[in-house]
């Protein structure tokens, strides 16, 4: 039941001129929906209002409009939507999942995905209804383990139907990181032996942190992966290192040849630049998405904010370790954060969440955006919707990615590692089972697959 409602956009705005909180200036720089604000600006309550020229249905959208509903009249009205609001099915499944990492759908099998684990192991599987059977799985050999470190990310080439290749984000020491390619071969021994190494990531005497994790493609050979600074903080800064960095490439697709060319499109960021280079200034970008010729990312603080940032255009500097969440001095060529939130228990991101973990840390992600289908099981709630949370104390929230209007609250799940869309319309995540590892004699819960439902 997409637009409703249509309001003029004055009313949202009169709703702060009483001296009420503005709903767009929340703790820490975030955004959220104030239930009397929102009834105040004329939207019912529980609904989500966002202006009507930013967030127009996409092309093909069939769900049509409320028999109550308003034209839009012109760029000066708010729609008030029916928020997403999502819980989670586990499916049951017979992988070997200790530390589920990522999850990838291939477009050309339908109900056919990968899943990594954190400490090494990777299952081929199928969805049967209810649950998922696998394939095929095994476990890379080299993988190094350690905290946040380890088999991070799996993507699938846009031409699997042809080469049948995907990639993997893998650890293999404290220093150095892998993006590998893989041919989905007959056996798991065959799979593992057709191994190439496309991109390497090295930082000298780094710690286990901050790794390639999210991985993906553009909507055509490009490849793109988020890569953390290693805790070494400089490299962020320093164009001719891929360590901090959005960068965009175009893998080998010979077979048995590794190694990639710089993707075009790319800035020109200076004398012995990496090529690869397309935005700068990350510090630990966990989980990010690509979306209509855009990158969404939440980007983990150090001490005092979590970030969600936007790539639009090349050459982007995201300023760490110049600033953490919005540059307050220094500004010239950084860009801030889209939003930010810090790391009170008191937040209106926690104190919303009845569920949320109490603790001091954070770790923030972005989760999915919708891609349309014809059978949209959440019903266009999630069109042009981005979700986003923290992995550590379980929220789950959204916002429309056009323009600046309120999040609100979506969900629970805590320990959340990776989002994908099945060609069904569903959107499948995975979650860790126990996090950190259970203390000596306690048993370990396993890994879930789930599958994101309408909570109403």
């Amino acid at each position: 039941m997409k637009y409703a409602y249509v309001l003029p956009i004055a009313l949202l705005a009169g709703a702060c001129d009483d001296g009420a909180a503005d709903p767009s200036e929340a703790l820490d720089g975030a955004v959220t929906t104030d239930a009397a604000a929102l009834t105040d600006a004329g939207c019912p309550e529980g609904m989500v209002p966002h202006p009507v020229a930013d967030a127009a249905p996409p092309a093909g959208d069939a769900a049509p409009p409320a028999a109550d509903a308003q034209a839009p009249a012109d760029a000066g009205a708010v729609a008030c939507d029916i928020p997403l609001r999502l819980r989670f099915e586990p499916l049951q499944h017979d992988a070997t999942l200790s530390r589920a990492t990522s999850i990838a759908f291939i477009p050309s099998m339908p109900g056919h995905f990968f899943v990594t684990d954190r400490d090494g192991g990777f299952a081929y599987m199928q969805l049967e209804g209810e649950r998922a059977r696998v394939l095929q799985q095994t476990a890379v050999p080299d993988v190094w383990v350690n905290g946040a470190a380890g088999l991070l990310g799996v993507a699938v080439d846009p031409l699997f139907a042809n080469n049948r290749y995907f990639y993997l984000a893998v650890s293999v020491s404290n220093e150095r990181n892998v993006i590998r390619r893989y041919t989905l071969e007959d056996t798991a021994e065959a799979t593992l032996a057709s191994e190439v190494s496309i991109l390497e990531a090295f930082g000298p005497r780094a710690p286990r942190w901050h790794n390639i994790a999210s991985i993906g493609f553009e909507d055509d050979d490009v490849m793109w992966a988020l890569i953390g600074e290693k805790g070494l903080f400089e490299p962020a800064q320093d164009a001719a290192d891929v360590l901090g960095k959005l960068v965009r490439f175009v893998p080998s697709r010979v077979p048995g040849e590794g190694g990639y060319v710089p993707a075009p499109g790319n800035p020109d960021l200076g004398e012995g630049s990496n090529p690869a280079v397309y935005a700068t200034g990350l510090r630990s970008p966990w989980r990010g998405i690509h979306h209509e010729g855009k990158w969404y990312f939440g980007d983990v603080g150090f001490n005092d904010f979590e970030e969600v940032n936007v790539v639009s255009e090349p050459g982007q500097n995201f300023g760490w370790p110049l600033a953490e969440g919005p540059c307050q001095e220094a500004c010239d060529g950084l860009t801030d954060p889209w939003f930010f939130y810090g790391r009170s228990n008191s937040h209106p991101f926690v104190a919303e969440d009845l569920d949320a973990v109490p603790t001091s840390e954070r770790s923030v992600f972005v989760g999915w955006i919708y891609q349309p289908v014809a059978e949209d099981p959440y019903q266009g709630r999630w069109n042009d919707v981005m979700t986003f949370g923290d992995t550590i104390v379980g929220f789950i929230r959204a916002r429309n990615i056009h323009g600046d209007g309120p999040d609100w609250a979506v969900g629970h799940l805590p320990w959340i590692t990776g989002w994908a869309q099945a060609p069904d319309g569903y959107v499948y995540v995975t979650a860790m089972g126990t996090w950190p590892p259970a203390d000596e004699g306690e048993a370990e819960q396993p890994s879930h697959i789930l599958r994101a439902v309408l909570a109403d």
